[in-house]
């Protein structure tokens, strides 16, 4: 199990927790009540800071719960890079047309630990060819 560093950021701060066993993500949680609106992109601070290790990162991705009534997050995955080490937050939308409360210490999101995977990139004349070769979006069918 890898040690991640976690600062509260004010007394009501929450420290991220794994519901199961075994779960792949760990829960986050609102550290401010906040109200989110139709096609509004609302801002939820989760009063949390960290040291997370060099070569990882954390993805913050939805909650399938709230995304079941139509609450996701703008920017899926938000990242959380190793050297960042302000408040993490997520960027919260209602594309349901429906107004959602969040309280303070609500489960908002989720965060997923995944090791970063380094590459070079490398300007080549051709590419190798394949059987799916240039198809794009809708190209396999429905």
């Amino acid at each position: 199990m890898l040690d991640i560093k976690i600062k509260l950021l004010n007394k009501d701060s929450k420290i991220p927790t794994y519901s199961h066993e075994g779960d792949a993500c760990f829960d986050l949680y609102a550290n401010k009540s906040v109200t989110i609106y139709p096609r509004q992109i609302t801002k939820v601070p989760l009063g949390i800071a960290s040291e997370i290790p060099e070569g990882y990162r954390v993805d913050i991705v939805p909650r399938s719960g709230l995304a079941q009534e139509g609450i996701s997050i703008a920017n899926t995955p938000g990242t959380v890079d190793y050297k960042f080490r302000g408040e993490w937050c997520v960027l919260m939308y209602s594309i349901s047309g429906n107004v959602k409360h969040i309280e303070k210490g609500d489960r908002v999101a989720q965060g997923r630990l995944e090791k970063c995977v380094y590459c070079d990139f490398n300007v080549v004349e051709e590419l190798t060819e394949t059987d799916r070769g240039v198809g794009g979006f809708g190209s396999t069918g429905k």
